[in-house]
């Protein structure tokens, strides 16, 4: 095969200071490109990952796009609508005396969900967050459902048609449909929707019974008008990239990377946008499941450095953590997503100081424009980048394989101005403070995932990846109790949460609220589910999957009567438990999750929500030996001065090259391992030895 002819599956994970690209040939070469986001149009910093991927392949860019079978994508788009408020200006038609459902935000909830242990210690200074819009774009209709899903008052249509040409004349570029009732009985939402349409076809509509149909009034409108915020930028962004790839040779299929751990074609990705929330993050955490079952890891918390931000999430007995409450921005939302948290501690993290002289670092972000002091780009604030490569951490030669050039002389002069001085330290003690600052934010982001989760993390091991996860893990894992970290496919960590999209499965989900009490009936139970693994097994067909690479799993939200929040209880695909088994299965979990005896089981056991997850895997990338040719002879490692907080001081330690490294390899620290896109730092007595596909693991020292 030619490397003109070979195929390859590509993935790619724009990030708000990278975008990541890898991709796999057919005959198991894996090749990974970093190259700068460009928002606000990131599908120019895609095609320009495009680029890089096919002159790293030895091909002209047209032939290898046609040459790219499956296109995998995750991006950061719909987040950066949601945290900058920068979504489209929507109109929202809900049952006649029901407008401040948004506004009331369910009471505290709004004020609480996604507020941190010490924020809410001082609940009294927080305020709500500003409503995703104003009343006067909330039409109210006469029309009413009752509990059992029956209509009690009929749709008045003639008030829809009136609501749309109000919000039509107010210029609202979506309309959201939230009706009372309609996870019951969808047939008013469904109509709505569809005058909607007949009055302004090229309006992007959603209607809540189509995003979310479950019980819960506030997260249930709360997600629908996330939804429709971000639908319309989010599909023209999509049929945009689609369009300037396909013109650019792309004739294959392009699939969109989730929340929920999967991937979905554009159109569903479209429908549903608010799943595209924090995809690239998942993203790792699905490529990190690979990595950890390979090498026999049941217990990970998984961490993703970048230029931005630091993403947390865990896998516990082999399976990632999962929530089906979480936050778009500011907004709660139902999504059946992979937990991931994320605190604004990134290599792009801004260094300050506060008005009481405090040492601070982000959560602002140079992002990738102007980016670091040190990128020479037109930034002056001092970053994490920065502090590192003051530091002897990175390469002045520079990051990204030699394409971008380090300053060290305007990281010097950014430190001084905006740290040192103000502090009355020197450059090097302020760099060392910033970088101490920061890996302590990420330790405690760790500790939060962990131990207030209730998890003893000195018993998992951490995955680090991301540019800046090797340079930072040995010591946010030090501080944090853990003694392995787990560099996962060693250089292409930089690039990992692309790498996971690509091995990410097609994932169908359905969901409804479907109550049921103990002593449940089987017959009850089964008819439950039954339309979701229809519609699930439906839309895998269309998606190409034959029955035999379908893996269908059922789900069912249980807790104990009068309780407020649930427990998911998993099922396979064959015969659903018994009524006395699935209770003991709950009272079992009940225990597990919140201590033995804890749970009144006197108050009997309920069913809220059923659940249907369906998924199919593609030709997608395979976990490649990404090692360098084993034959090359070893090249003598280059000294460099850096400063080891350790033992708090600076030292010659040896610089060795990445591609120099076997399965087998072994190091003591002090030492750095420089790749194309990433750094591993190895500080005194901690080990490194390189493992099978180049996955590289550290052994912590105590200190």
């Amino acid at each position: 095969m030619t490397p003109d002819t070979q195929e390859f599956v590509v993935a790619i994970d724009t990030g708000g200071t990278f975008t990541d690209c890898v991709a796999v040939g057919t005959n198991g070469t894996l090749i990974q490109a970093k190259v700068s986001s460009t928002p606000p149009d990131f599908s120019v910093g895609i095609l320009a990952g495009f680029g890089a991927l096919a002159e790293a392949a030895g091909q002209p860019l047209e032939p290898f796009l046609a040459n790219t079978k499956l296109f995998l994508h995750g991006s950061t788009v719909v987040t950066n609508l949601l945290v900058t408020g920068r979504g489209s200006k929507i109109g929202l038609l809900t049952t006649r005396g029901h407008r401040d459902v948004l506004h009331i935000m369910g009471g505290a909830w709004g004020k609480v969900e996604g507020v941190s242990d010490a924020e809410i210690r001082h609940i009294g200074q927080i305020d709500k967050p500003a409503p995703i819009l104003p009343k006067d774009r909330i039409v109210e209709i006469t029309e009413r459902i009752d509990q059992a899903g029956d209509v009690v008052v009929e749709l008045n249509e003639a008030e829809v048609r009136d609501g749309v040409r109000k919000l039509l004349d107010d210029g609202v570029e979506a309309i959201a449909v939230c009706l009372l009732w309609s996870f019951k009985n969808d047939a008013h939402e469904r109509r709505v929707r569809e005058i909607v349409e007949e009055m302004a076809p090229d309006l992007y509509v959603s209607a809540s019974a189509d995003v979310i149909p479950k019980i819960g009034e506030y997260p249930r409108f709360s997600t629908a008008a996330v939804n429709t915020t971000c639908g319309p930028e989010f599909s023209n962004y999509l049929a945009a990239l689609r369009d300037k790839l396909e013109r650019g040779g792309l004739k294959r299929s392009m699939l969109i990377m989730q929340s929920t751990g999967g991937v979905v074609e554009p159109a569903e990705a479209m429908a549903k946008p608010y799943q595209a929330v924090a995809s690239g993050p998942v993203g790792g955490l699905v490529g990190a499941i690979e990595v950890a079952n390979l090498n026999g890891y049941t217990n990970v918390i998984c961490s993703d450095m970048g230029g931005t931000s630091f993403d947390v999430g865990l896998i516990v007995d082999g399976k990632a953590i999962r929530k089906h409450v979480s936050m778009a921005g500011p907004h709660v939302v139902y999504s059946p997503s992979i937990d991931v948290i994320s605190v604004g501690s990134g290599g792009g993290s801004i260094a300050w100081v506060d008005r009481s002289g405090a040492l601070r670092v982000g959560p602002e972000s140079a992002g990738a424009s102007p980016g670091p002091a040190c990128y020479d780009r037109g930034g002056t604030r001092p970053t994490v980048t920065d502090a590192d490569l003051l530091l002897g951490y990175l390469d002045e030669d520079g990051i990204l394989g030699g394409a971008l050039a380090l300053r060290r002389d305007l990281a010097e002069e950014a430190v001084r101005k905006h740290v040192a001085e103000p502090l009355g330290l020197t450059v090097e003690q302020a760099a060392a403070g910033i970088v101490r600052v920061v890996d302590a934010q990420m330790a405690d982001c760790m500790r939060q995932k962990t131990v207030e989760s209730g998890y003893d993390p000195r018993r998992f091991v951490v995955f680090a990846y991301g540019g800046a996860g090797p340079v930072h893990c040995a010591q946010y894992a030090r501080d944090l109790g853990v003694q392995r970290v787990i560099i996962p496919l060693g250089n292409v960590a930089s690039v990992f949460s692309a790498f996971g999209i690509g091995s990410s499965s097609v994932r169908h989900l359905e969901e409804a609220t479907a109550p049921l009490a103990a002593p449940f009936d089987d017959a009850a139970l089964e008819e439950r589910f039954a339309p979701l693994v229809a519609s699930v097994r439906s839309k895998l067909e269309a998606s190409g999957f034959e029955p035999e690479h379908m893996h269908i799993e059922r789900f069912a939200d249980t807790k104990f009567t009068g309780q407020f929040y649930e427990l998911e209880l998993g099922f396979g695909e064959g015969d659903l438990p018994t009524s006395d088994a699935l209770v003991s299965l709950f009272h079992e979990r009940y225990d597990q999750v919140y201590g033995e005896g804890a749970g009144l089981r006197s108050a009997g056991v309920e069913i809220v929500n059923v659940r249907v997850v369906g998924e199919g895997r593609p030709d997608g990338l395979v976990l490649p030996d990404v090692m360098a040719d084993t034959t090359a002879a070893e090249r003598a490692p280059t000294m460099r001065r850096m400063y080891w907080p350790t033992i708090d001081t600076w030292a010659e330690a040896p610089v060795r090259a990445a591609a120099d490294l076997r399965p087998g390899s072994r190091l003591e620290g002090p030492a750095v391992v420089e790749g194309a896109h990433t750094s591993i730092v190895v500080h005194p007595g901690d080990q490194l030895e390189v493992l099978e596909q180049g996955t590289v693991s550290l052994t912590i020292a105590n200190r």
